[in-house]
């Protein structure tokens, strides 16, 4: 705990985005720590498109601030994804997105009730390489990410 305290210190303000894409009604927040970048989702993504935008956006927001460790944290985002559809955007972002994916690092934070759907997306994205970790308390994301 001591670490993290350590790591909320170097924080810098967050610039919140508003991206444009059709089903795609969501604020992202960056904040950069010191050993990852930790993006806060807050709306709502309507579509597999949305959500595919959405994930390119992560990638992106990662390459802008130097950072191959992110920390999602959707616990107030909206989505209707099931097995099917995440399936769908984990297989994109494994042949749209470049090699450098399997390089990062990522843990995901998100609701309680979308505990089920978050597990098999870490399954998911461990057997096709990803290093990726689902959490419900973004404390425990936060430490995970932190130690790695």
């Amino acid at each position: 705990m001591i670490l993290l305290n350590r790591l909320r210190s170097k924080r810098n303000k967050p610039d919140a985005l508003k991206p444009k894409h059709k089903g795609l009604k969501v604020t992202m927040h960056p904040v950069r720590f010191t050993n990852f970048l930790e993006i806060k989702s807050v709306g709502g993504i309507l579509s597999l498109s949305a959500f595919k935008y959405h994930g390119k956006l992560v990638f992106e927001l990662g390459q802008q601030h130097k950072s191959k460790n992110i920390l999602l944290d959707q616990r107030e985002l909206y989505s209707p994804s099931d097995h099917n559809e995440l399936s769908e955007f984990l297989s994109f972002v494994m042949k749209k997105l470049p090699p450098k994916v399997n390089d990062m690092r990522f843990a995901i934070c998100g609701q309680p009730q979308h505990k089920e759907v978050n597990d098999f997306g870490e399954l998911f994205g461990g057997n096709r390489g990803m290093q990726v970790k689902t959490f419900v308390d973004i404390d425990e994301a936060r430490n995970w990410m932190s130690v790695g």
